[in-house]
Parts: structure tokens; sequence; C-alpha cells
């Protein structure tokens, strides 16, 4: 009798014969403002079966039972298992929800009901006296992201928690219902925390231009893809006011505390450099012996693709994806560019073939956003890693290389 009666609470409301679905599509008409299912389940005299199975599966018992008030109970149960509130439901209770909050049909009653709910039993003023770190693991409604979102940024700018651990509540927040709507936000503060901690703990110094050039290459260049990826997803999340005062802090630090430290490190050594060269780095002129050259000997096809002005970080990640295909292997190797940095003569370094000289036998006159470069003393420069690329950079008119 109990089956018989079940497949007409499904009939009544348009689903499978279960009562997890049976639930689910009641809900989602609730949400809907639709009143046809549950109507109908009272017409055909079914209505004191469906609460007594509510009761059964869920342990939801009121002296006036109704789907708005069960939805309440819902949210309110579910939601004190994880904050040690006062639980009225069963564990199958949590089971359902979590269900019902990862289906694909019924998400967008759910979102509708959460928020509801939300306001109903005044979860932004209860936030409002927890911890985040105490809500990771909860996704019931919409504001526990905000409310871990903004503590993050708080936390991240006071520097009380470690980079280690906000990609650990980062990687959590991954498996929530609301992650897709602030991606790029977690993704910011992850990225704005390991550069805060990374940059604290670097040591920007060198010993030579050769030691300075390795150093980049190996760890600090790290830095400027920290440092990119939090600016794009800043960007992509559309939040900058929420942002703002992370943004603030990391510019602020990517400016003085590693460009300015940075540059200045590396002019020391350039403006005492004989020669330019920082042995054992390949120079950019010699790219066609070191690296093309081998293949020729061997009669061995080379395709050379040149990209002007990407940085080397952004090497450094073109690099893991073409590793993550099973076919390829790679490397990522420096070289010292020629001087000055300018892009027709870089490109003629990767061919042994061509030789660029200006009219009166010097290099070409060096320019910068249309307008000549001035540097009367010919002084080596080094523009550094930074937001427009960077490079080795030198101005010497009229002299011969």
């Amino acid at each position: 009798a109990g089956q018989l009666r079940l497949k007409m609470l499904a009939v009544c409301a348009g689903s499978e014969p279960r009562m997890d679905s049976v639930v689910e599509t009641l809900l989602q008409q609730l949400a809907e403002d639709r009143d046809d299912g549950i109507r109908l389940i009272e017409r055909c005299g079914l209505g004191s079966f469906l609460w007594e199975q509510l009761t059964r599966f869920y342990g939801y018992e009121a002296s006036e039972p109704s789907l708005r008030d069960f939805v309440i109970e819902l949210f309110k149960s579910c939601y004190a298992m994880g904050t040690d509130g006062d639980v009225k439901l069963t564990g199958d209770a949590l089971v359902f929800l979590k269900r019902w909050k990862d289906s694909r049909q019924f998400e967008q009653g759910f979102e509708t009901l959460s928020a509801e709910c939300a306001e109903v039993l005044g979860i932004e003023q209860d936030l409002g006296k927890r911890d985040f770190r105490d809500l990771v693991e909860l996704d019931y409604f919409r504001l526990i992201d905000q409310k871990i979102i903004s503590d993050l940024v708080r936390a991240v700018v006071g520097r009380t928690v470690t980079s280690g651990d906000v990609a650990l509540w980062v990687r959590q927040r991954r498996q929530g219902h609301w992650y897709g709507e602030f991606r790029h936000l977690y993704e910011a503060i992850e990225f704005a925390a390991r550069f805060v901690q990374m940059l604290g703990e670097a040591r920007l110094t060198m010993d030579s231009l050769s030691d300075g050039v390795q150093r980049y290459s190996r760890s600090w260049f790290q830095l400027d893809q920290l440092y990119r990826k939090f600016t794009y997803h800043v960007r992509m999340s559309g939040q900058a006011s929420l942002m703002g005062d992370l943004s603030e802090q990391v510019e602020n630090l990517y400016s003085n505390n590693y460009l300015l430290k940075l540059g200045d490190g590396f002019q020391v050594h350039v403006d005492a450099a004989p020669r330019w060269e920082a042995y054992p780095v390949v120079q950019q002129k010699a790219f066609f012996e070191h690296w093309v050259r081998p293949y020729l000997r061997k009669d061995k096809r080379i395709c050379v693709i040149i990209s002007d002005a990407m940085r080397y970080e952004i090497g450094d990640e073109l690099l893991g994806l073409i590793r993550q295909e099973d076919r390829y292997s790679a490397e990522l190797e420096p070289a010292l560019s020629t001087l000055p940095s300018y892009t027709q003569l870089g490109m003629a370094a990767g061919d042994r073939r061509q030789r660029y000289r200006n009219g009166t036998g010097g290099w070409p006159k060096l320019t910068g956003h249309g307008q000549p470069y001035q540097n009367p003393a010919g002084r080596l420069g080094w523009s550094g890693p930074g937001r427009q690329g960077g490079g080795f950079y030198a101005a010497q008119p009229g002299r011969q290389p």
C-alpha cells in the first residue's frame, strides 16, 4: 500500500516514484510560486501520507505542516549541523539537501529558496558573529561565500594567515555550490597570499649580473607570474571595490619592494660591466648557433617561432602547458638580450644572415612610445621585470657594437 501511494504522490507531483524526487519537484514548484502539485496531492487525499513520509525520512514534524515550513526547517537544521546549533531534522535531511543543491535540474530552485530562507533565518546577522574558518565546509547560502571572501581579504592584508592556509581553504571552497560565481575572487586572494609570502621570503640580492639573471630565471620570475594572475582575476571578478585594500597592498609591494629593488640591484652590476655578457647565460645573438645550428648539422627540420615581448614567466606557464601533453617535452632557458633591446634588433639576433645598421653606421635610434629615447650619457640600463614585459635596454647613439 505504501509503494502504491508513493507512486500516486509521484504522479501528482510529476516526478519519479522516489521520496527525494517527489520532494525536489515540489520544492521546485514552490520556488516558482506554483502550488499545482501540492494542491493535487491534497485533493487526492494524499496530504497526510506526504507529511508522514517527511517525518519518516527526514524527521520533520509540525502542528501545521507545509512545504514552506519544511524547507525553512531543512535549511535551519542543516546549517545548525555545521555550526553547533539546534537541530530538529535527521542526518538524512542533510544528505537530501546536498543532493538537491548539486542537482543540475533543480539548482535554480535551490538557489531561490536558499536566498528566501537566509532572510527568514537571519543568516547574515548570524554569520557576522562567526569566524570564517568555521564556515569553509558549508555552502548552503550564498552569503557564506561572501562572508569567507570578505574575511579572507582582511586576513591576507593583515598578514594573519599563511599562503598555505589560504590555498587549503580555497581548495575546499572549489567544491561549493557558488564557487563558479566567486571563482575569480577566490583565485585572486590565493595568488595575492602567495605573492605576499614569497616576496617576504625572497632575498633580492645578487653577486653579479650573471647571478641575477640566473636567480631571476630560477625563482624571482614567479613573483611576476603571481602578480599577473592576481591582477587578471581581480579584473575578471568585476569586484574592484571589494578587493581594493588587497589590490593596493599588492601594487605597493610589487612596485616598491620588488621592481624597484630588483631594478636597482641589476643597475649596479650593469653599470660595472666591462662587456655585455653574463656567462654562462647564452647571449641572444648566439641563438642561431646555440639552438638552431645543431639540428641543421644533423639534417633535421626545425621550426622557430618568435614572439615579441613575451615575459619569461609567461614562457614558464607555456612550458607547463606543453608538458601536460603526453606527446611533447619542453625546456625553458634564459638568454641575454641584445643592446638595445629593440624589436628589430632582437629579431635580427635570431637570424645569422641579417645585420641591422642605420645610415650612419651606428645603432638605430631607440624610441619609446613613439618618442626618441633620451640618454645623453649612453648609460646601460635594465628595465627589469614588470607590467610591460621588461628586458635589457641601452642607448648608445652612433657607437659600433
